[in-house]
C-alpha cells in the first residue's frame, strides 16, 4: 500500500498546496511574505503535530489521549499562545454544537450496529455473483459513509474478508481505499464537521475537491488490481 500513500500525498499536494505558491499571507512580514520557506513552515506546523502523535503512540507506546495532550501543550509554546488564547481554545472545545454533533454521531453508529443494517448489506452482496474486490469495496465504502470513522468500516468489512478470502491482502487494500473514500465523504465525519464549523465553510463546496481526489484514488487502486490480475 506504500504506493497509495505516495499517490495521495502527490495529488493532494498538487491540488491544494501548489496553487498557494506565490500568494502572500496577510500576517506575514515583508521578509517572509510569499517565500517558499514561509509556506513550508506552515505545512510543517500542520503536519508536525500529526507525526508527533504517531511517533508517541506507535513507537513510545503512550496512550493516545496523553500523547495528544503533550502535543497540544508543546504546540501552545511553539505558537506562543497567550493564556487568553489557550482559555478560548478550551472553551471552544466544549462548544455545545460540537458536543451535540459528537453525541449524534455516536448515537447513529450505535443505531446501525443494533439494527444490523450493514450486516444485511454484506449478506446481500455475498449472495450475488460479483467479484470479491467489488463486494468488499462497496461494503467498505458504505461502512465509511454511514459511520464516518475508519474504525467503523474496518470493523464492518474485515470480518467479511476473513470469511470470503482469508489472508487476501488485495482485499485489505481495497477495503482501506474504499472505506477511506466513504469516510472522507461522510456527513458523519467528525473531523469534517469540526473543520466546517470552525471555518464556517460550505459543506458541499468543501467536498467537491475531496470527491475528485477520492475518485482518482479508487480508479488507481482498481486499475492496479486489474493489471496484477
Amino acid at each position: 500500500m506504500a504506493w497509495l500513500t505516495a499517490l495521495s500525498i502527490t495529488i493532494g499536494w498538487l491540488t491544494f498546496i501548489s496553487p498557494l505558491k506565490g500568494k502572500s499571507s496577510p500576517n506575514s512580514g515583508p521578509a517572509g511574505s510569499g517565500s517558499a520557506a514561509f509556506a513550508y513552515r506552515y505545512v510543517a506546523l500542520a503536519v508536525g503535530p500529526i507525526l508527533a502523535n504517531l511517533l508517541l503512540v506507535v513507537f513510545v507506546g503512550l496512550d493516545a489521549s496523553i500523547s495528544m495532550a503533550i502535543v497540544v501543550v508543546v504546540m501552545s509554546f511553539i505558537l506562543r499562545q497567550s493564556a487568553a488564547a489557550v482559555r478560548e481554545m478550551l472553551v471552544h472545545a466544549f462548544d455545545h454544537n460540537l458536543l451535540f454533533g459528537v453525541l449524534g454521531i455516536l448515537f447513529f453508529q450505535n443505531m446501525l450496529r443494533q439494527a444490523g443494517v450493514v450486516d444485511d448489506i454484506a449478506a446481500l452482496f455475498h449472495s450475488l455473483a460479483v467479484p470479491a474486490a467489488i463486494v468488499v469495496g462497496i461494503i467498505a465504502f458504505l461502512g465509511g459513509l454511514l459511520t464516518g470513522t475508519s474504525q467503523g468500516f474496518v470493523a464492518m468489512t474485515f470480518p467479511f474478508i476473513a470469511i470470503l478470502s482469508p489472508g487476501d491482502l488485495t482485499l485489505v487494500t481495497v477495503c482501506f481505499v474504499m472505506g477511506t473514500a466513504g469516510h472522507m465523504l461522510s456527513p458523519a465525519h467528525l473531523c469534517l464537521l469540526v473543520t466546517l464549523d470552525y471555518f464556517k465553510s460550505d459543506f458541499f463546496k468543501s467536498l467537491r475537491p475531496v470527491l475528485v481526489l477520492e475518485i482518482i484514488m479508487v480508479a488507481a487502486t482498481y486499475g492496479v488490481i486489474s493489471l496484477w490480475g
